[in-house]
């Protein structure tokens, strides 16, 4: 290396320096592959080997293994607490790494110069005060592994699996020629990174049509070659098993177990960010099925070592489309079968035969874990509402959310209970769905919250009319207009006399809201003609009254009675006029109380 990177990396902040705790002997630690489950064979590999799956008769998948006895004995709890709180977030190679910070419980042999890293992890834990009240929840929290470097949990893993094969490829351990994986988008978007990083080749197999652009986009920028199949993920993951079979091709999937040991990490993190205090509950939106046992691993190696107490109970959230392990769970675990993921608008877990099942089974039964589901409706509304409170969240994450929401109801999360929703990747990676929410063209699902532009002349009249029902939201005064204006509306009987008047708008007109079977009407009557004046602006020397008119979605429109002579005139009466005014707005019967922007003509 030059020398100046050479500088750049060994820089190291003050409280490294100062730290009393001296890492362990990386010889005197160890870790294996081996074959996974509670039956396992006994048989055990070398990290160095190129194996996913154990040669004994059952094909099991593997499973990395670390030497407990020997971590217990380089440092006692507290000890490994203090090493991972001063390094984490550090300038120290590779040791600021939210992921190479625990290295030792990840890879103790790599050396520092063949990792990959782009100090990944110590993603923000965001509490979501206000989204938790409206659930009845005080303590909810969002783990946002999105904020990464290619904006999805993935790279957690990626960086300690091409750290590996960077390791092999240097030291001839085994001849590699590309790293490749099958992806429904962020996978192959941190293999990418990684590997570009490296300066490793990267293949990738991609369902086509059904990623999205953004996602599409990041292997295409990082140099891989990514090949788009007519099939389903299911489909690509079939095949690039058979390639790797075939060619020098290093598999990059979650059944290759490296990936786990780096998102493990994520669940060290969010102990570390709450002074080592644990969650009663860790959500995990969950597709393929490797992440909910990452996070039950983390969670399980700092309780076996004795850096905490116990280990949360672990949720998965799956899609209604996609949702085969919520179905073994509500039949009690009596069997499993694959299903035909359907569409979903969390396309990065619309996988109906994930890998990792026997994982997640054996995580949830540890942890007296919960499956919950979320149909499509479910999970935009619930994204959406959590977007009104600060959050901008991928339709994964509105997958988790709506499982919680479904859980509080069911009563089995309590108000008082601390709860982490894992946010696997960042909201701008999925703004189609969005976008067609708020645009209301997604089919099947009612835009509860959608909330479209307002377009008004360049006029600022037009703007104060347009922002005037914001303004009269901030102030407290209830909207007019369409459906919200039934707050304002008052009786005729009101008006007469015999009950309390209705309050006024800001030009003194008083608004009824008139219900019939089948259209929507308002009716508009000026409380007195001299209270018709604009304030701030006069028609003529007398104290002329100018009646505005003002739209809301023209194209709804059907005709003007007893005011207007045209949808962009006026009415003005005569000052001394005792008559009462009205004008009289009809909709077409087949739409609903117009609730959407405001488009006010340039003048009265």
């Amino acid at each position: 290396r030059p020398p100046a990177q050479v500088v750049a990396r060994c820089f190291s902040t003050a409280r490294l320096e100062t730290a009393d705790v001296p890492p362990p002997d990386p010889e005197a630690l160890d870790a294996h592959f081996t074959c996974f489950g509670g039956e396992s064979c006994g048989r055990q590999f070398s990290l160095n080997e190129i194996q996913y799956r154990c040669d004994c008769s059952k094909n099991s998948l593997l499973d990395v293994q670390h030497d407990f006895a020997a971590l217990k004995s380089a440092l006692d709890p507290q000890g490994w607490r203090t090493l991972f709180d001063r390094r984490a977030g550090s300038t120290m190679w590779p040791y600021g790494s939210g992921v190479w910070s625990k290295k030792e419980w990840i890879l103790p042999h790599i050396a520092d110069d063949n990792i990959v890293s782009m100090f990944e992890g110590n993603s923000n834990l965001f509490w979501a005060e206000r989204f938790g009240n409206s659930l009845g929840l005080s303590d909810l929290w969002i783990k946002q592994c999105g904020l990464s470097h290619t904006a999805s949990f993935k790279d957690l893993g990626m960086t300690v699996l091409v750290s590996q094969v960077n390791h092999m490829r240097k030291t001839g351990a085994a001849k590699i020629a590309a790293v490749g994986c099958a992806s429904t988008g962020d996978t192959s978007a941190a293999l990418a990174a990684y590997c570009a990083a490296a300066g490793i080749p990267c293949v990738v197999i991609l369902p086509r049509g059904k990623i999205t652009t953004a996602q599409l986009l990041q292997p295409i920028a990082n140099g891989a070659t990514v090949v788009e199949v007519d099939t389903d993920f299911d489909g690509c993951m079939k095949l690039i098993q058979q390639v790797v079979q075939e060619v020098p091709i290093y598999l990059a999937n979650s059944l290759n177990s490296l990936r786990i040991e780096g998102q493990k990490t994520a669940a060290i993190e969010v102990l570390q960010q709450f002074d080592w205090q644990v969650p009663d509950f860790c959500v995990v939106p969950s597709g393929n099925l490797g992440n909910i046992y990452a996070f039950w691993k983390g969670f399980n190696m700092a309780y076996e070592l004795g850096l905490v107490d116990r280990v949360p109970r672990m949720v998965v959230a799956q899609a209604h489309n996609a949702n085969p392990l919520y179905r073994a769970y509500k039949s009690g675990w009596e069997s499993f079968a694959p299903v035909k993921a359907e569409k979903t608008v969390a396309s990065a877990i619309q996988i109906g035969d994930p890998v990792s099942v026997n994982r997640a089974i054996y995580a949830l039964k540890r942890s007296n874990g919960v499956v919950e589901e979320a149909t499509e409706d479910e999970i935009m509304d619930v994204s959406a509402r959590a977007d009104l409170t600060g959050m901008f969240t991928c339709p994964h994450t509105g997958v988790g959310l709506a499982a919680v929401e479904k859980l509080r109801q069911k009563g089995t999360i309590d108000r008082d209970d601390r709860v982490i929703v894992i946010s696997t990747a960042h909201g701008l990676k999925f703004t189609s769905s969005k976008v067609a929410y708020h645009e209301e063209r997604l089919q099947g699902i009612i835009s509860r919250h959608s909330n479209k532009p307002i377009h008004v002349p360049d006029n600022v009249s037009a703007l104060m009319d347009a922002l005037r029902p914001s303004l009269d939201k901030v102030e407290g005064r209830p909207d007019r207009g369409c459906g919200r204006g039934a707050q304002l509306a008052g009786s005729a009987a009101a008006r007469n006399g015999s009950a309390p008047g209705p309050r006024a708008c800001s030009r003194g007109w008083a608004a009824d809201l008139h219900p019939a079977e089948d259209l929507c009407c308002v009716e508009v009557e000026p409380d007195s003609p001299s209270s018709m004046q604009r304030p701030g602006r006069r028609h003529g020397s007398k104290a002329s009254a100018g009646l505005e008119v003002k739209w809301i979605r023209d194209d709804c429109l059907a005709d003007v009675k007893e005011g207007s002579s045209s949808a962009s005139g006026s009415y003005r009466p005569d000052s001394t006029s005792a008559q009462p005014l009205a004008l009289r707005l009809h909709w077409h019967a087949n739409r609903a109380c117009p609730s959407g922007p405001v488009r006010a003509p340039q003048s009265a």
